[in-house]
Formats: C-alpha cells, structure tokens, sequence
C-alpha cells in the first residue's frame, strides 16, 4: 500500500499526462471508479436517490462523471453545485444536463431548504466538493453546506455518504479537520491513498487510479 502526499499525487498525475493520458480521461476514469464503489455499497440502485455535492476543480468534476454514470444504472441523481463556472466548458456538466439532470446552485438556495430537501429524499450522498489540497480553515458558505449534511446523516445514518478521494474538509497530508468535514461512509480514491487517511476514521475503498 502506498501512501502519498498533495503534492507527490500532483507531480504523478502530471507525468501520466505527460505521457499521454488526458486530463479527461483521468477524470472519466475517477468519476467510473467512484460510482462503481458507491452502487457496490448500496446494492440496487434501480430508482433510489442519489445527491452529488459539486464543487470547483477536479474533485467536482469527478463528481459530474459519477452523477452520469449513477444516473445511467438506474438512480434518481441531483446535482447541488458550489462555486462551479456555469459559463465555462465543462463537458461532463453538458453530459448531466443532456440527460435533464436536476441542479441547483447554492447561490440559488440561500436559505438551504432544497439541500435539505434533497438530502431527506436521498439514500446516497456523493462528497465531491474540495477533493485534496486544502490548506486554510472551512468557513461561510461551504461551512454550513457540510454542518447541514452532518446534521441530516446524524438524523439518517442510513444514508451512504461517500466522498471522492478524501471528506471535504479533511486535510490530505495530515488528516486535520479545518474547521469542519463531511464525515464519509465510505471513501472512495483517485489515485493513490493519501497520506490524511490515517489520521481519520473514514472506510476507504480504492477505486480506479487517475
């Protein structure tokens, strides 16, 4: 088993660009990875729902290519994007909205009842907000995104939450809560395990390296 840090999993997934790969094909083959953990973790997935946490980068786009691929075997997927360009290309984005893939931006829910709403409904929950390399203290808006999420899995620990290569707030070389973190079921690699993991509690299951 090999442990990496931030910037060793930076310099690796860079050389395999290098040599050839895609930035989208290393995301197409994360976001598979995860959706194919997160439909083993549940068993059917046929008309079950499913919330996908979208943030910026490339942790959120693997978030986007799991939502197609969950909504492909079958489950009810919503999107709730955080600070996400809508103006930008962003193909795996074009992917889930020709599909008619429900969304909504947290700007545009300022009082949090659709999270709420969807978080009620779903039986998993796909973390795929920050991702590695966090380096200062969640706060504000993405501070009671997770404090709302934390508060419904507490309500429903039924519900899977699972997260794309390390919980939204868990800092990825030294596993330290900045401020607050998702508290995953299950998490789910892009690559190598990252050296933050043994520091927390998360069950983690390695999926398709970038």
């Amino acid at each position: 088993m090999y442990l990496v840090t931030t910037e060793q999993m930076r310099q690796l997934e860079q050389a395999t660009v290098d040599a050839g790969a895609s930035w989208a094909d290393l995301m197409e083959q994360a976001g598979w990875g995860v959706a194919q953990e997160a439909l083993r973790s549940i068993g059917d997935a046929r008309d079950q729902r499913a919330l996908i946490l979208v943030g910026p980068g490339n942790n959120g786009g693997d978030g986007l290519v799991a939502a197609r691929h969950l909504h492909d075997a079958g489950m009810q997927v919503s999107l709730y994007i955080w600070q996400r360009d809508a103006s930008s290309a962003d193909s795996n984005w074009q992917r889930c909205r020709d599909r008619n893939i429900a969304e909504c931006m947290v700007s545009d829910d300022s009082d949090g009842q659709q999270l709420r709403k969807w978080l009620e409904e779903s039986r998993l929950v796909v973390d795929a907000l920050l991702g590695m390399g966090i380096s200062r203290d969640v706060s504000g808006q993405l501070a009671e995104i997770i404090a709302t999420v934390k508060h419904a899995h507490e309500r429903r620990p039924s519900m899977t939450l699972v997260a794309v290569d390390i919980p939204s707030g868990i800092h990825s070389d030294n596993g330290q809560v900045m401020g607050f973190a998702l508290p995953a079921t299950l998490t789910v690699a892009t690559g190598l395990m990252k050296r933050g993991w043994c520091f927390t509690l998360a069950v983690i299951m390695p999926a398709q390296s970038k």
